[in-house]
């Protein structure tokens, strides 16, 4: 039941919890459980909350129970990106240098996912970055190296496809270390998915996302990190 949970989406989990498929409490349980069991290996959360899951999971299923409409984000638990401010939650923007704040206020963002009816699972520890078109994609792509790049196929002034071209060329005369591209596009046939990998990605992800699926490649990515790590790190 656990692994079925935590492979639905955000719509499925909603619907589910309104028609009384599964309870918002079983939801956070079970993605609360994911998340400990996974967290040793991947390091995805700075901060973990599974108490503010479960509480925002149990006033969901107490207003289903007294007959009152839900939220658009009801018994949904997130991961939130620790750039919002979360009243009582240490929030430090992935930096050490922010150790120990925790905010008195709740960002309006954050506060607008809870009035939804979502959960937090935890502070991300992650920093996103988004390109509103391939050339500005294939600029921050050469200023830093990503652990992971999600790259979409039909960016305007510079396609995915290009873009990736272009940054596998620059990377080969810089001799920089390869970054992981994965395509991300609506189209599933073959011949998409054949001109991604001529391109230089490295795999091919449908539109729209599936949570599982987005975990699955995550995790792929973070072994073959850790595994280039361990080979590049020295033995005494």
């Amino acid at each position: 039941m656990m692994s079925q949970l935590t492979d639905l989406g955000v719509a499925a989990i909603r619907e589910g919890v309104a028609k009384g498929d599964f309870t918002a409490v079983e939801v956070a349980g079970a993605f609360n459980t994911a998340v400990a069991e996974a967290q040793p290996a991947l390091n995805a959360f700075i901060t973990l909350t599974p108490e503010k899951a479960l509480e925002a999971a149990a006033a969901v299923d107490a207003d289903r129970a007294a007959g009152k409409a839900l939220g658009k984000m009801a018994g949904v638990p997130i991961g939130m990106k620790d750039l919002f401010c979360t009243k009582g939650v240490q929030t430090t923007a992935a930096s050490h240098m922010l150790e120990g704040f925790t905010p008195v206020y709740e960002s309006t963002v954050s506060q607008k996912l809870w009035d939804a009816g979502a959960g937090m699972l935890g502070k991300l520890n992650l920093q996103p970055d988004t390109a509103a078109n391939g050339e500005e994609a294939l600029q921050a792509m050469k200023a830093q190296r990503y652990d992971l790049v999600l790259m979409d196929c039909e960016m305007p002034i510079l396609d995915g496809f290009s873009a990736t071209q272009q940054l596998r060329a620059w990377e080969v005369s810089n001799q920089r270390i390869r970054t992981p591209i994965v395509a991300l596009t609506a189209h599933i046939l073959a011949e998409h998915k054949e001109r991604a990998r001529q391109a230089g990605m490295d795999g091919h992800m449908s539109k729209p996302v599936e949570l599982s699926q987005l975990r699955e490649l995550i995790e792929h990515w973070v072994a073959e990190r850790d595994q280039q790590n361990r080979s590049t790190t020295p033995t005494s």
